[in-house]
């Protein structure tokens, strides 16, 4: 009712509930339908989610341009994953010419908002030199932001950072201690990493076995992806 009445959050939800089809039966073409009333309202999570529908031709006509047209519209509101889709359009050249300072504003935006995906970006753009100046120090800095909510492939750059004393002081025992976390979530490069940590003895006691264990399961995870 309160959806019917152009109430703009229970818009969105209701949106949510058809492109899941929890309650109710899955319709990505009333998902679509909803989401846009939200999102004619401003609302921007309806902006951002009728934005990623276009982006993939779900109960709409595929649409880049109007993708990227309706996260904008959510970035200017703040919208942590609207700017993060905006970084990723900029950084791929999809729908738009590639453009890496483009890319890494909208990046740090998402990332300045605590978005723990686009933080690890913002750390590789740093690490990279890709849309900002070289900078180490802060590379670790936004890939530690990462790290610690738990994203994989942030935890295996500051593992590196760490081993080769970027931005850090160089400590391999850092350096394993990431790459563990890494490894406990099936992040290949974080496995192949702490393989040769431990058959080198580096940061932790020289153990052959389990640098054949850690090399065996990059090898399993490769091969299930």
């Amino acid at each position: 009712q309160a959806a019917e009445a152009g109430h703009g959050g229970a818009q969105n939800n209701l949106g949510v509930m058809y492109r899941q089809g929890k309650g109710i039966e899955k319709n990505d073409k009333e998902a679509a339908k909803w989401y846009e009333k939200a999102a004619n309202q401003g609302l921007p999570d309806g902006l951002s989610n009728i934005a990623y529908l276009y982006s993939i031709g779900e109960g709409v006509e595929k649409s880049i341009s109007k993708a990227l047209d309706y996260w904008l519209l959510a970035a200017e509101q703040e919208h942590g994953q609207a700017m993060t889709n905006l970084g990723v359009a900029y950084r791929n050249g999809v729908g738009v010419d590639q453009d890496f300072d483009a890319s890494f504003k909208w990046y740090e935006k998402a990332g300045v908002q605590g978005h723990a995906k686009s933080q690890n970006i913002v750390g590789w753009m740093y690490k990279s030199e890709k849309g900002v100046s070289q900078d180490y120090k802060t590379a670790v800095e936004w890939f530690k932001k990462s790290a610690e909510q738990g994203i994989a492939p942030a935890q295996f750059h500051l593992g590196v950072m760490y081993s080769k004393g970027r931005g850090v002081p160089q400590s391999y025992e850092e350096a394993v201690k990431w790459w563990k976390k890494g490894v406990e979530q099936g992040h290949a490069g974080a496995q192949n990493y702490l393989g040769d940590a431990y058959l080198l003895g580096k940061g932790v006691k020289q153990d052959d076995t389990e640098a054949l264990l850690a090399k065996l399961f990059q090898i399993f995870h490769l091969y299930l992806h």
